[in-house]
C-alpha cells in the first residue's frame, strides 16, 4: 500500500498484525511522529515503535480496504466532525500554528493571485485577504491534524474509526473544514447541501461557525491557487465552487 510520500507494509512482531510505514526521512515524517506520540491512539492509529532518521513507523494494524471515503457522505461527516474535535487536545509548543498560516495567506495571496493570472476577483481576494488577517490573531492551542480527511480515516479494532497519516498543527480546529469540503464535493451537488455539510461539520466538531466558514473559504483559495500553479485540472475548479458560494 502506498500514498504520496510513503510504503506502508503489512507485517508482523510474533503474533501481532502491524504495519511499517516508510518515506522520506524529512521534517514531516518527525512531526507525525511526535503527534502520534501526543494524542497516543486517542482517535488516531497507535504508533508502537519509530526510528525518525530512517523514516519508518510501527504502527497498529486497521483495515486498508475500510475508509470514510466509502461511507455515506451524510454519516462521514458526523463521524469526522467528532474525531476533529476528539484529536483537538491541549498542544505544546514547536508545532507550526494556524495563524502563522493565515499571516502568510494574508502576506502572499495577492502576490500568488497575479502569479497565477488573476482567477478570481479583486472583491473575492479582499474578502479572502482580509478574513486571513482575522484568523492571523492567535488563538488558544490545540491539536489540528491538518491533513485529516475522510480517505486519510480507517476502520479499526479497538475503535469503529481511527485517523492515520497526520500531520500535526496548533491552533484552531476550524481550520480543517475546506479539505473536508472539497475531498467530496462532487457528491454535494449544489450550494445547498455545501452549506449543509458546512453546518454538519460545525455542529460535529463544536466549531466556531464564523471561523469554520472563513477557514473553508480560506483553505479553498489557498489550495486553488497552488492547484493552478501545480496543473491540477478538477480540485481549482471543485476550490471555486466552493468559494463562489462561501463568499
Amino acid at each position: 500500500m502506498h500514498g504520496y510520500n510513503g510504503l506502508a507494509v503489512p507485517v508482523r512482531r510474533g503474533e501481532e498484525p502491524l504495519v511499517l510505514k516508510v518515506g522520506w526521512p524529512d521534517r514531516s515524517v518527525t512531526e507525525q511522529i511526535e503527534g502520534l506520540r501526543l494524542w497516543a491512539g486517542q482517535g488516531t492509529v497507535q504508533l508502537v515503535d519509530a526510528c525518525p532518521d530512517d523514516g519508518a513507523l510501527l504502527l497498529e494494524r486497521l483495515d486498508s480496504a475500510r475508509s470514510l471515503q466509502h461511507v455515506p457522505l451524510e454519516e462521514a461527516v458526523l463521524v469526522i466532525g467528532r474525531l476533529l474535535r476528539r484529536l483537538a487536545v491541549p498542544a505544546p509548543s514547536g508545532f507550526r500554528s494556524t495563524w502563522d498560516a493565515a499571516a502568510e495567506l494574508r502576506d502572499r495571496l495577492r502576490g500568488r493571485w497575479e502569479d497565477t493570472g488573476r482567477p478570481f476577483s479583486v472583491r473575492v481576494l479582499g474578502v479572502a485577504i482580509g478574513l486571513a488577517g482575522e484568523m492571523a490573531a492567535e488563538q488558544p492551542s490545540r491539536m489540528v491534524n491538518r491533513d485529516l480527511c475522510y480517505l486519510h480515516v480507517l476502520r479499526g479494532h479497538r475503535e469503529p474509526w481511527l485517523a492515520v497519516d497526520p500531520l500535526p498543527l496548533v491552533g484552531a480546529i476550524e481550520y480543517q473544514t475546506g479539505q473536508l469540503l472539497w475531498t467530496r464535493y462532487d457528491e454535494m451537488a449544489g450550494g445547498r447541501r455545501l452549506r449543509w455539510c458546512l453546518d454538519a461539520l460545525v455542529e460535529a466538531a463544536g466549531m466556531e461557525r464564523r471561523a469554520a466558514r472563513a477557514w473553508a473559504l480560506l483553505r479553498s483559495v489557498d489550495y486553488w491557487l497552488w492547484g493552478l500553479g501545480a496543473g491540477l485540472t478538477e480540485d481549482p475548479v471543485r476550490c471555486a465552487r466552493i468559494v463562489e458560494e462561501l463568499v
